[in-house]
C-alpha cells in the first residue's frame, strides 16, 4: 500500500512536467546556486575556514539545507494531509495513519538525491571519502523518527484548526534562518546556543556537517538524547492521531 501511494505521489508531481523526475536533482542545485550567491558572493558571508572558497561554502550550505528541505516537507503537506484525501479518509478500512509516512518517505526519496548530489561533489572536486559516511542513516534516524511524530500531530490538528496550514510556510522559513544553515553556530553569543539547539534542525545539521565534510564522530551522547526525545513526541503524536481520526470523517 505505501508502495502505491508513494508512486501515486510521485507521478503526480511530475506529470505533464518536460524535465520529469529530473527535477528532483535540477531544484536543490538551484536553490544551492541562488543562496551561495547571495550569501557567500553578494553578503560576503563566511564560515572561518581555513582558504576557504566559494565551493567550501557551498557544502556547508547544501549539508543544512537538505536536513531543512525534510523538515519543511512535514510542516508544509502534513496540516492538508488528511482533507486533500477525502477518498480514502471516508474509507472505514483504510488507515490513515499512513498517510504521513507516505509524505515523509517522499521527502526522504528526493533529499537522498541531493545527498547523492553532495556527496559525489565531495569525492570528484575536493577528492575526499569518508567512512563516517556510513553512518548518515544512523546519525538520520531520531530525526526521521521526530519528523513522522510531527507530521502526525499537524496532519491531525490541521484538520480541525485550519490556521495551521496558513502559518506553515512561516514556520518553515523561521526554522530556516533560526538553524545555523547559512552561519556557523560561533558566530552567535554563547548564551544562545542552548535556545538554538531548541532548534530540531541545529543538532543534526552540526553532526551531518561533521561525519560529511569532516570525517568526525558525531556526539553520540547528544545523538542518544535526541532519539528518547523523538521516540516520545512521535509515541505522542501516534496516539493523539489515532484519537482524532475518528472526527475526520465528519470535519471533511
Amino acid at each position: 500500500m505505501l508502495y502505491q501511494l508513494i508512486k501515486k505521489d510521485l507521478h503526480s508531481r511530475y506529470r505533464g512536467t518536460l524535465f520529469g523526475f529530473f527535477w528532483a536533482i535540477l531544484l536543490p542545485l538551484i536553490t544551492l546556486v541562488m543562496y551561495t550567491f547571495v550569501f557567500n558572493v553578494v553578503l560576503g558571508a563566511k564560515w572561518g575556514i581555513e582558504n576557504e572558497k566559494t565551493f567550501d561554502f557551498a557544502l556547508m550550505l547544501f549539508t543544512g539545507l537538505i536536513l531543512h528541505a525534510m523538515l519543511s516537507d512535514i510542516i508544509t503537506q502534513a496540516p492538508n494531509l488528511i482533507q486533500s484525501n477525502p477518498q480514502l479518509v471516508k474509507k472505514i478500512v483504510f488507515p490513515t495513519e499512513k498517510l504521513p509516512v507516505v509524505v515523509l518517505l517522499n521527502s526522504l526519496i528526493h533529499n537522498s538525491i541531493s545527498l547523492i548530489i553532495l556527496l559525489l561533489a565531495i569525492v570528484v572536486i575536493k577528492q575526499e571519502l569518508f567512512f563516517t559516511w556510513l553512518l548518515i542513516p544512523i546519525l538520520w534516524l531520531p530525526f526521521l523518527v521526530l519528523l513522522i511524530g510531527v507530521a502526525w500531530f499537524l496532519a491531525a490538528f490541521g484538520v480541525f484548526i485550519k490556521d495551521i496550514s496558513q502559518i506553515s510556510g512561516s514556520l518553515s522559513m523561521f526554522l530556516l534562518f533560526m538553524s545555523p544553515i547559512f552561519y556557523p553556530l560561533s558566530r552567535l553569543p554563547e548564551n544562545w546556543h542552548n535556545w538554538m539547539y531548541l532548534n530540531p534542525l541545529t543538532f543534526m545539521i552540526e553532526q551531518s556537517r561533521q561525519i560529511i565534510l569532516y570525517g568526525n564522530q558525531p556526539d553520540w551522547l547528544g545523538w542518544a538524547i535526541y532519539l528518547m526525545v523523538a521516540v516520545s513526541i512521535t509515541a505522542l503524536g501516534y496516539k493523539v492521531f489515532g484519537k482524532l481520526k475518528r472526527g475526520f470523517a465528519d470535519a471533511i
